[in-house]
This record gives structure tokens, C-alpha cells and sequence, in this order.
């Protein structure tokens, strides 16, 4: 659970920085997402320590469905990008990366299975859409923050879930 987290909040990070390179934010700025994804990640580690281990079959389903969603989503990623580039339209690439990514959550919901994941993928879908609809209005900017917002809310849910799971 430990290593999906660390994901999540790198993830996070990442789509954040990435607005900030994409818009030039302020310099300071692009200190806050790491030290969000450190503090994130430090609740997760002493959580998730004190948890008991999946089984090593659990371990390896799971990885293999979060493998093939991850090779899925790459080649979307690939394939999409490649349009968009090619009919001038590369501006909606990170809408579109973001619908990926939200869709992508979807078969991990139902498959780890974590119901939280349901929430992201669909926040993440609408975060792409409001890009798409509303270009002006929402901007790169927010569809990164937004998107990063969302993992680190996925990824501070899936502690809570677990620290409430002990508590019982």
C-alpha cells in the first residue's frame, strides 16, 4: 500500500510542477508541491507500517492490474498525444492526459478493489472535460493543480481509510 501511495503523491507533484513549468508561476511555488508529497507520504509510511502485509498472491494480482491498466494508459497517452500534436490541436493535450489518467482509475477501483478510486478517476475525467469546455475559464494552471489536488486527497483518504481500519 505503502509503494501505491508514494505514486500518488509523486504523481501529484508532478502535475502540479508541470503547470507551474507550462504557466511560469513564481519560483517559490515550485517548492510546495514536494514538501505536500513529503508530508503526505510521511503520514502513509507510519500508518501503513503498523498495517498487516497482503499476501504475496494479493501482491502480485494487484500488481499485475495496476501493470496493465499503467501499459494501457500509455499507450493512450502515446496515441492521443500524437493526434492532438498532428491536427494542431496540442493545446488540449493535458485535458486529455488528465481524462486518461481519470479513466484509468476506474478498472483499479473495482479490481484493488478501492472504492476511493472511483471518486478520483471521476474528478479527474471532469477536471479534463472543464479544460476542454471551458479553455479559458479553467486554464492549464487549474486542470494541473486540480489534478494534483485530487491524488493528494486520493492519497490522504486511502491513510485515513487505513488509520480507521486499525482503530476498529
Amino acid at each position: 500500500m505503502l509503494r501505491g501511495n508514494a505514486v500518488l503523491v509523486v504523481m501529484a507533484a508532478v502535475w502540479c510542477e508541470l503547470g507551474f513549468l507550462l504557466t511560469r508561476v513564481p519560483v517559490a511555488w515550485f517548492l510546495v508541491p514536494p514538501l505536500v508529497s513529503a508530508a503526505v507520504f510521511l503520514a502513509a509510511r507510519r500508518v501503513f507500517a503498523r498495517l498487516p502485509a497482503r499476501s504475496a498472491e494479493e501482491q502480485r494480482r494487484i500488481g499485475r492490474l495496476v501493470g496493465l491498466w499503467s501499459a494501457a494508459e500509455g499507450i493512450a497517452f502515446a496515441v492521443v498525444g500524437t493526434v492532438l500534436t498532428n491536427t494542431g490541436s496540442a493545446a488540449l493535450i493535458p485535458a486529455a492526459l488528465a481524462v486518461i489518467v481519470g479513466a484509468h482509475f476506474l478498472p483499479l477501483a473495482r479490481g484493488t478493489p478501492n472504492r476511493l478510486y472511483y471518486a478520483t478517476g471521476t474528478a479527474m475525467i471532469a477536471a479534463g472535460a472543464a479544460d476542454v469546455l471551458a479553455p479559458g475559464e479553467f486554464g492549464v494552471l487549474a486542470l494541473t493543480v486540480a489534478c494534483g489536488a485530487v491524488l493528494w486527497a486520493t492519497a490522504t483518504g486511502l491513510v485515513a481509510e487505513a488509520a480507521r481500519r486499525m482503530r476498529s
